[in-house]
């Protein structure tokens, strides 16, 4: 059976004009004993796509780049004062 999930919320994090490299955190605040899946749609040596679906629901879509991160989430995020992107709630 398919079933659609909308990735409304958006996340995106870009190296400075100057140069460096781009991070973006994203902590789900699981146990190890929530499963996932997750599926590489595109890997080489310069940028990463992929999808993944845990257990609860949660389903986040991802392509990196070294100087480029964008994330989607069917789920909320929040940004913290380290950084850091939490799940808000589940």
């Amino acid at each position: 059976m398919h079933k659609s999930v909308n990735l409304k919320y958006e996340y995106f994090n870009q190296a400075p004009s100057g140069g460096g490299t781009s991070t973006l955190n994203l902590k789900t605040g699981y146990s190890n004993d929530v499963n996932f899946t997750s599926y590489i749609i595109k890997k080489t040596d310069d940028e990463v796509e992929f999808f993944s679906l845990y257990e609860t629901g949660l389903a986040i879509w991802a392509h990196n780049t070294s100087s480029k991160v964008e994330i989607k989430s069917n789920k909320e995020f929040r940004l913290e004062d380290d950084g850091t992107f939490w799940l808000v709630s589940d």
